[in-house]
Parts: structure tokens; C-alpha cells; sequence
């Protein structure tokens, strides 16, 4: 049986009772121990964080590209003049849910940029071809 006094834990044995506190040796092992499985878990935290940038970024451009296609379809079925297609990255923003960029997508220079630094290229729209977002 056991019993808490005085912040110290005691133990009933017969008719005495002896109380024994952790000592320091006990104390360094069990941080050590910790240690141990934070070394373990750090690494795969870090590596899941990084994958999950990673296919963040490619749905994101998939987004703006599938986004891109839609409004290629919409300007050859309502007739659009040409100064209505999608000829520079600040006209990506204005075809998009909310006129605004998916989180971690950024324009910078006539460029696109995601959040782990890879850069894009916009191919303009066409007459005949629909504007792309493509890796330099």
C-alpha cells in the first residue's frame, strides 16, 4: 500500500513505515530517457513538416492551373477580347476564389513563388492555348 506524506511518496510495510525520495542519479536517467525519445521523434516530426509543404505547394498550383483552365473556357465561350486573358501573374489573383493567392503561394518580380522557395514561370493565354503555371 501506498501513501502520500508530505510530497514524498511512503510505503506501509507492516507496522513501519519508510519513506525513500528520487534520488538525482534516478532523476538524470529518466531525463535522459526523454531525451532519447525526443532524438527519435524530432527527425520524423521535421520530415512530415517538410512533405507536407511539399504537396501543399503542388495542390496549390494544381488549384491555380485547373483555376487558369476555367477561365480559358469562359473567355473562348463569352468571346473575350484579348485584353481580358490571362497575360501576367497579377491577372492570377482576379480568376481566383476570393481574388486572392492560396496561403504560401506569393507573386514577386513576375514571378510565382511557393513557400519552400520553388519559382514558377506563367505561360500566357492564346488564342488556341490556356495559361500555365510551369517550374523554371
Amino acid at each position: 500500500m501506498i501513501s502520500i506524506r508530505r510530497g514524498v511518496a511512503c510505503r506501509l510495510w507492516s507496522s513501519r513505515v519508510w519513506c525513500r525520495a528520487l534520488t538525482l542519479f534516478e532523476l538524470l536517467v529518466v531525463l535522459v530517457m526523454i531525451a532519447i525519445l525526443v532524438g527519435f521523434a524530432l527527425p520524423r516530426y521535421y520530415d512530415r513538416q517538410a512533405a507536407a509543404k511539399e504537396a501543399a505547394d503542388i495542390t496549390a498550383i494544381d488549384g491555380i492551373n485547373a483555376a487558369l483552365r476555367l477561365a480559358y473556357i469562359d473567355h473562348r465561350m463569352t468571346e473575350a477580347p484579348a485584353s481580358f486573358w490571362i497575360d501576367d501573374v497579377t491577372d492570377i489573383a482576379n480568376i481566383l476564389h476570393h481574388a486572392r493567392l492560396p496561403d504560401g503561394i506569393t507573386c514577386a518580380d513576375g514571378r510565382i513563388i511557393d513557400q519552400r522557395g520553388n519559382r514558377y514561370r506563367l505561360t500566357k493565354e492564346t488564342a488556341s492555348s490556356t495559361a500555365t503555371i510551369e517550374p523554371y
